[in-house]
Protein backbone atom coordinates (compact mmCIF):
# COMPACT_ATOMS: atom_id res chain seq x y z
CA UNK A 1 0.00 0.00 0.00
CA UNK A 2 1.57 2.97 -0.91
CA UNK A 3 0.89 5.98 1.32
CA UNK A 4 0.29 10.14 -0.26
CA UNK A 5 3.19 12.32 1.66
CA UNK A 6 1.12 15.31 0.98
CA UNK A 7 -2.01 13.95 2.65
CA UNK A 8 -0.44 12.55 5.77
CA UNK A 9 1.94 15.46 5.94
CA UNK A 10 -1.31 17.44 6.00
CA UNK A 11 -2.79 15.35 8.46
CA UNK A 12 -0.30 15.47 10.87
CA UNK A 13 0.15 19.19 11.00
CA UNK A 14 -4.20 19.45 11.59
CA UNK A 15 -3.83 17.10 14.42
CA UNK A 16 -1.86 19.03 16.71
CA UNK A 17 -3.54 22.12 15.59
CA UNK A 18 -6.86 20.74 16.55
CA UNK A 19 -5.73 19.55 19.70
CA UNK A 20 -4.28 22.83 20.39
CA UNK A 21 -7.59 24.80 19.57
CA UNK A 22 -9.38 22.35 21.64
CA UNK A 23 -7.03 22.85 24.55
CA UNK A 24 -6.22 19.22 24.65
CA UNK A 25 -2.56 20.18 23.51
CA UNK A 26 0.32 22.39 25.56
CA UNK A 27 2.68 23.90 23.20
CA UNK A 28 4.81 24.76 26.12
CA UNK A 29 4.80 21.44 27.61
CA UNK A 30 8.36 20.25 28.24
CA UNK A 31 8.39 17.17 26.13
CA UNK A 32 6.40 18.04 22.94
CA UNK A 33 5.00 14.38 23.35
CA UNK A 34 2.92 13.62 20.43
CA UNK A 35 -0.62 13.88 20.31
CA UNK A 36 -3.43 10.72 19.76
CA UNK A 37 -3.94 11.59 15.91
CA UNK A 38 0.07 12.10 15.25
CA UNK A 39 0.22 8.88 17.31
CA UNK A 40 -2.12 7.38 14.93
CA UNK A 41 -0.81 8.72 11.81
CA UNK A 42 3.11 7.24 12.94
CA UNK A 43 1.41 3.72 13.64
CA UNK A 44 -0.24 3.96 9.89
CA UNK A 45 3.35 5.29 8.96
CA UNK A 46 4.42 2.12 10.14
CA UNK A 47 1.93 0.12 8.66
CA UNK A 48 2.97 1.35 5.40
CA UNK A 49 7.25 0.47 5.97
CA UNK A 50 8.47 3.66 7.36
CA UNK A 51 10.61 3.57 10.69
CA UNK A 52 9.68 5.90 13.43
CA UNK A 53 13.00 7.81 13.99
CA UNK A 54 11.18 10.12 16.74
CA UNK A 55 10.23 13.36 17.37
CA UNK A 56 11.05 16.98 18.04
CA UNK A 57 9.39 19.97 19.15
CA UNK A 58 8.24 21.31 15.60
CA UNK A 59 9.07 17.55 13.30
CA UNK A 60 8.15 13.77 13.38
CA UNK A 61 11.23 12.18 11.44
CA UNK A 62 10.55 8.20 9.53
CA UNK A 63 12.61 6.61 7.89
CA UNK A 64 11.91 5.27 4.19
CA UNK A 65 14.43 2.81 3.23
CA UNK A 66 17.72 5.15 2.38
CA UNK A 67 16.14 8.22 2.78
CA UNK A 68 14.45 10.49 6.05
CA UNK A 69 11.24 11.96 6.24
CA UNK A 70 10.89 15.43 8.24
CA UNK A 71 7.08 16.28 8.61
CA UNK A 72 6.15 19.48 9.95
CA UNK A 73 4.25 19.64 13.15
CA UNK A 74 1.77 22.96 13.97
CA UNK A 75 3.45 25.73 16.28
CA UNK A 76 0.84 28.19 15.96
CA UNK A 77 2.50 31.96 16.13
CA UNK A 78 5.93 30.38 18.12
CA UNK A 79 8.84 30.37 15.41
CA UNK A 80 11.02 27.86 16.95
CA UNK A 81 7.99 25.78 17.63
CA UNK A 82 6.50 25.80 13.85
CA UNK A 83 7.57 22.81 11.85
CA UNK A 84 7.16 24.06 8.04
CA UNK A 85 9.02 27.14 9.19
CA UNK A 86 11.98 24.92 10.37
CA UNK A 87 11.59 22.68 7.23
CA UNK A 88 11.88 25.82 5.01
CA UNK A 89 14.58 27.04 7.09
CA UNK A 90 16.57 24.37 6.42
CA UNK A 91 15.68 24.39 2.66
CA UNK A 92 16.78 28.10 2.57
CA UNK A 93 19.89 27.73 4.17
CA UNK A 94 20.69 24.46 1.40
CA UNK A 95 19.89 26.38 -1.32
CA UNK A 96 21.84 29.14 -0.36
CA UNK A 97 25.20 27.88 1.02
CA UNK A 98 27.53 25.73 -0.78
CA UNK A 99 28.42 23.76 2.44
CA UNK A 100 29.88 19.85 2.15
CA UNK A 101 28.90 19.23 5.35
CA UNK A 102 24.87 19.90 5.23
CA UNK A 103 22.38 16.96 4.37
CA UNK A 104 21.18 18.33 1.15
CA UNK A 105 17.10 18.21 0.76
CA UNK A 106 16.29 15.62 -2.01
CA UNK A 107 12.38 17.04 -2.58
CA UNK A 108 10.10 18.80 -0.23
CA UNK A 109 6.13 18.76 -0.95
CA UNK A 110 2.53 20.76 0.46
CA UNK A 111 3.63 23.79 1.67
CA UNK A 112 7.04 22.63 3.42
CA UNK A 113 4.68 20.49 5.36
CA UNK A 114 7.55 17.66 4.69
CA UNK A 115 11.48 17.70 3.91
CA UNK A 116 13.02 14.18 2.27
CA UNK A 117 16.46 13.96 2.76
CA UNK A 118 19.32 10.93 2.44
CA UNK A 119 19.12 8.65 5.51
CA UNK A 120 22.68 9.31 8.05
CA UNK A 121 23.78 6.72 10.55
CA UNK A 122 23.58 9.37 13.71
CA UNK A 123 26.90 9.38 15.81
CA UNK A 124 27.33 7.50 18.38
CA UNK A 125 24.74 8.86 21.38
CA UNK A 126 26.13 7.04 24.27
CA UNK A 127 29.52 9.28 24.84
CA UNK A 128 31.45 11.31 22.64
CA UNK A 129 34.54 9.24 21.72
CA UNK A 130 38.11 10.62 20.44
CA UNK A 131 36.11 10.20 16.72
CA UNK A 132 33.32 11.49 17.10
CA UNK A 133 35.30 14.60 18.95
CA UNK A 134 37.10 15.08 15.54
CA UNK A 135 34.29 14.46 13.75
CA UNK A 136 32.07 17.13 15.65
CA UNK A 137 35.16 19.76 15.22
CA UNK A 138 35.82 19.02 11.76
CA UNK A 139 31.89 19.81 11.32
CA UNK A 140 31.89 23.09 13.32
CA UNK A 141 35.00 25.01 11.24
CA UNK A 142 33.07 23.89 8.09
CA UNK A 143 29.64 25.49 9.41
CA UNK A 144 31.38 28.49 10.27
CA UNK A 145 33.51 28.43 7.15
CA UNK A 146 30.82 28.13 5.04
CA UNK A 147 27.37 29.09 6.35
CA UNK A 148 28.21 31.99 8.72
CA UNK A 149 24.11 32.14 9.18
CA UNK A 150 24.10 28.68 11.28
CA UNK A 151 25.36 28.75 15.08
CA UNK A 152 28.48 26.12 14.74
CA UNK A 153 28.45 25.77 18.45
CA UNK A 154 24.62 24.69 18.51
CA UNK A 155 25.90 21.71 16.47
CA UNK A 156 26.35 18.83 18.74
CA UNK A 157 27.10 14.99 17.71
CA UNK A 158 23.18 14.22 18.02
CA UNK A 159 22.78 16.94 14.94
CA UNK A 160 25.24 14.58 13.09
CA UNK A 161 25.16 11.81 10.85
CA UNK A 162 28.06 9.71 8.62
CA UNK A 163 27.14 8.26 5.25
CA UNK A 164 29.44 8.32 1.70
CA UNK A 165 32.55 8.35 4.07
CA UNK A 166 31.24 11.59 5.38
CA UNK A 167 30.15 13.36 7.59
CA UNK A 168 26.38 15.78 7.37
CA UNK A 169 24.93 17.92 9.81
CA UNK A 170 21.27 16.00 9.59
CA UNK A 171 19.49 18.67 11.67
CA UNK A 172 20.67 22.59 11.18
CA UNK A 173 19.26 23.19 14.74
CA UNK A 174 16.13 25.93 15.05
CA UNK A 175 15.92 28.68 13.12
CA UNK A 176 15.89 32.31 14.17
CA UNK A 177 13.39 34.50 13.28
CA UNK A 178 13.52 36.35 10.35
CA UNK A 179 14.20 39.60 11.51
CA UNK A 180 16.97 38.13 13.40
CA UNK A 181 19.01 36.29 10.50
Amino acid sequence: MSVNLNEVAAEIYAQRREAVENGEYDLEGDDHSLTDGEQELVDKLETNGFTFLGYGAARIVVRDGDTVLKFARYGADDFVLEGTRQNEYELRIADEYDCDVLNEPLESGDGNLWVRYPYRTPLPEAEISGDTMTVLIYVRKQIRESVPELNAFEIDHENIGVGENNAYVIDYGIPMPPDET
